[in-house]
């Protein structure tokens, strides 16, 4: 198969069935506004809201009051005001491990002709001086990185330290982005996640280490570091991008963030998205807003327009879908493919990115060729 290839990426994420022992939540999206005669409704089906984790359309994450047995998912559909409701499904990490010893040549940004945009924007600005903004949704990041901390997202409307929600977006002390499992910026120090966001914006030209494709966008961290990452972790964060980018939009730039892309190296595999149709619609809402959603396939070898994955397979125009290429621009043996669902193919083969400890080192995998496509964007 004659494939064109543009940009790179690491580390993916696959969904899962729910794990056992924990307790049961599902997401449901209302057609209006959720009154307490509702939540009485939902109370009595034997379920309870915990958070409104998404604005239009109105979607909640609700829990099952009884751990041991399953919901009657028919029975809450069919509750007044109720549009959709889904088990709430967990993803875990999906990452290829590096083939070869530490590479330190990066040959992906010269196989992308990286050199050529960068004569035309390095700067990371708008021609109004906005800082352009990506978005990356992982487990975790080393933020103290020498090579990424320059380039991490500030919520400028948040106090640091006062425990108190200044900008009214029902999140505390979020300055450096958010942790879903807290709340908070606390992000958790993962792997996977330092080495996507070096490879999307490492801070370029410094005279250290790598340097990403775009050397200084600000880059606005998401995470959920406890408890696996579900269904509704992906629409909570979409949510908080979007959020950021309606202000600069409604605010004519004074407030808010120029939000232009959402990176997530996280899926399900061989799953069908007329099965997820709350997370496909997303991406609709995103792109109203003007926010693209790059999302990488999975790290295995088969047609995703026969077997399904998930968000790759999402019809929306405003999701792209990356899968991996070599050095020779040949599909990577270890990733999923489809002419129809998968838009572009970048460089995943032996991606020299950030690590922990203030590191660098070589990585693999769709993940990899995401963040390329990604900053690319930017």
């Amino acid at each position: 198969m004659n494939l064109h290839f543009v940009f790179t990426s690491l580390f993916l994420l696959l969904f899962t069935s729910i794990c056992s022992g924990q307790d049961r939540t599902y997401i449901v999206q209302f057609e209006g506004q959720v009154d307490s005669y509702m939540e009485n409704e939902l109370r009595e089906s034997g379920l309870k809201l915990i958070r409104q984790i998404f604005d239009n359309p109105i979607i909640y994450l609700v829990q099952s009051e009884k751990k041991s047995s399953r919901v009657d998912l028919n029975t809450i559909h069919k509750l007044k005001n109720v549009m959709y409701v889904f088990e709430n499904r967990q993803a875990q990490l999906r990452t290829t491990e590096p083939n070869d010893p530490l590479y330190v040549d990066m040959w992906h940004l010269m196989k992308i002709h990286a050199g050529q945009a960068w004569d035309f924007a390095t700067s990371g600005l708008t021609n109004q001086g906005d800082s352009i903004v990506l978005a990356l949704f992982d487990s975790g990041y080393e933020i103290g990185h020498a090579d990424l901390r320059e380039n991490i997202w500030k919520n400028h409307a948040e106090i640091p330290g006062d425990e108190i929600d200044n900008d009214g977006n029902n999140y505390i002390d979020d300055v450096f982005g958010l942790n879903i499992s807290s709340g908070t910026d606390d992000h958790a120090r993962r792997v996977h996640g330092t080495e996507v966001f070096g490879t999307m914006s490492a801070h370029g030209n410094n005279d250290l280490g790598i340097s990403g494709v775009t050397w200084n966008c600000k880059t606005m961290l998401i995470s959920k570091s406890q408890g696996g990452i579900f269904e509704s972790d992906f629409i909570e964060a979409y949510n908080y991008a979007i959020r950021q980018r309606k202000l600069y939009n409604d605010t004519g730039g004074v407030q808010g963030s120029f939000v232009v892309a959402v990176n997530l190296s996280i899926g399900i595999a061989r799953a069908k998205a007329e099965d997820y149709p709350l997370w496909c619609a997303v991406y609709d809402e995103m792109g109203r807003h003007g926010i693209l959603g790059v999302s990488a396939t999975d790290n295995d070898d088969y047609n995703v327009d026969e077997e399904g994955d998930m968000p790759t397979t999402c019809p929306s125009v405003f999701q792209i879908s990356v899968t991996g290429s070599d050095r020779f621009d040949e599909k990577m043996n270890t990733v999923a493919y489809g002419p129809v669902h998968i838009d572009i193919t970048a460089p995943g083969q032996n991606i020299l990115t950030t690590t922990l400890d203030n590191d660098y080192s070589p990585s693999s995998g769709t993940s990899l060729a995401t963040p390329l496509v990604t900053g690319a964007i930017a």
